[in-house]
């Protein structure tokens, strides 16, 4: 019997929301398989499909891949900074929540995640007193956005499967309350989950009767933001020309086993041998093959069909190749690999439009790891302050000797020493550990300085 909860009960919430979940992983199931070169088969000749399959599978090239690691490669965290309002004690902890987590490295399948599916999500706890920052995989969360702040959410779902349990389990997140739900796994495919509420957390504890945030922990990082509150993936709109590039590779691979060659052929070949065996001469295509048929032995004809002309669809390729550059902001020499011995400047012109989506990423998703840090804080009953920053990685691929040229410039222009070292990508532990050597050495070069020698000679009174 299908379950009709109360509107607006922890049960129609749970409901609703693994509806939505279950609805988008399709999409997301797709994206992902593009992402990692999954892609489907290109189709050929149905009656040739079992023969060209390892054709179709030679015939993919994940493009795709490659727009999204181009801009993850570029997303990188090197610290945090606050505003005025601020102070190195405020920085120094935010930062220790950052490396407690291990995200330096698990940020970036946080970055990876929103550039394939469009959007990842970043769930904040405690334990024992100490923020607890995990990651969670966008096909497994489901979200409510607030009609009127699609920035706000107002409801969240965490789905998993217990495979020792054998059931599914899932946590509501809602603005004051949190809730645990089990369900046994289906039968069938197209079963409907049975979704319980449990007096307990899945750990034996009692389960919380309030959210004490008032707010869900839960973070959402969106890629492409739409004003709907929907997002894209990096690559999701030049997925058709993925398609095209692909059935274009299969097409020149067959041409290019099968008839890129001159296929021989006669007529009037006799069809037994010597010994009255009839021959086996099919019309297999192949380099060492001959097509016979028969004929009058006095009207016997030797010959060879043309070969076809490879070009066409190497051109067609390469169509499709710069209308997927276009499309996706892709530098050109990422994928022609031909860019030898450019300049600097044709560099930077030929990764202008790839920084530009960087530094854009940078402000969407820095607004996401500033909420993971405040929300990190409130569960140690800290508040960070409101103008905290994320410092973050240039994007733009530059040379130690421009680095530190710029930096001469910046000093000459009163730029403060440590934002000069900011600026030469140290991270704020690094900038801390050089300050302190600064000190010492300071120290040490004075005290190593000869001083000047007092004299005990008596001033001569006043004439």
């Amino acid at each position: 019997m299908a379950q009709s909860p109360d509107l607006g009960s922890p049960l129609w919430w749970m409901l609703r929301l693994e509806r939505k979940r279950q609805d988008n992983t399709r999409r997301l199931d797709t994206l992902n398989a593009y992402s990692t070169g999954d892609h489907p088969l290109p189709e050929g000749d149905e009656r040739a499909r079992e023969l060209f399959r390892s054709f179709q599978r030679k015939a993919r090239t994940n493009y795709c891949g490659l727009v999204a690691s181009s801009v993850a490669e570029r997303l990188h965290v090197d610290g945090f900074r606050s505003g005025s309002s601020g102070d190195a004690a405020a920085d120094n902890l935010a930062w220790q929540i950052w490396q407690d987590n291990s995200l330096d490295a698990d940020s970036e399948l946080v970055h990876a995640a929103a550039l394939t599916f469009s959007e990842a999500y970043v769930l904040v706890g405690v334990d024992n007193g100490r923020p607890v920052i995990s990651i969670e995989d966008p096909r497994y969360v489901a979200v409510e956005l607030d009609p009127l702040n699609r920035r706000r959410m107002i409801a969240g779902v965490k789905t998993w499967l217990d495979d020792p349990a054998d059931e599914k389990r899932a946590v509501l997140y809602l603005l004051h309350s949190v809730h645990y739900f089990k369900a046994p796994q289906p039968q069938y495919v197209g079963q409907p989950l049975e979704w319980s509420e449990t007096s307990a957390d899945f750990t034996g504890d009692p389960a919380p009767e309030a959210n004490p945030l008032g707010e869900l922990p839960l973070v959402r990082f969106i890629n492409r933001p739409q004003l709907d509150g929907a997002g894209l993936g990096e690559f999701e709109d030049a997925i058709d020309i993925q398609d095209r590039i692909n059935n274009v590779t299969l097409d020149r691979l067959v041409i290019a086993k099968l008839q890129a060659y001159r296929q021989r052929w006669i007529k009037g070949m006799p069809s037994e041998d010597e010994d009255g065996n009839p021959l086996d001469l099919p019309f297999v295509p192949g380099v060492d093959m001959l097509w016979s048929v028969d004929a009058d032995p006095s009207d016997v004809e030797f010959g060879e069909f043309a070969q076809v002309d490879l070009r066409p669809l190497l051109e067609a390729a390469r169509d499709d190749v710069t209308s997927f550059i276009t499309l996706t902001g892709l530098p050109p020499h990422y994928v022609a690999g031909d860019l030898v011995n450019a300049s600097a400047d044709a560099l930077a012109a030929a990764e202008a439009r790839l920084v530009a989506k960087v530094k854009a990423r940078q402000r969407i998703f820095g607004e996401s790891w500033e909420r993971v840090l405040n929300l990190a804080a409130r569960w140690i009953n800290v508040e960070l302050p409101p103008d905290t920053e994320i410092i973050w990685a240039d994007p733009e691929r530059k040379t130690d000797a421009q680095l530190a040229d710029a930096a001469v410039k910046k000093q000459a222009a009163g730029v403060p020493w440590r934002q000069r070292m900011e600026d030469l990508h140290y991270s704020p532990a690094q900038i801390d550990r050089m300050e302190t050597d600064r000190a010492a050495d300071a120290l040490l070069a004075f005290t190593a300085k000869p001083q000047p020698t007092p004299t005990n000679a008596t001033p001569s009174p006043p004439a």
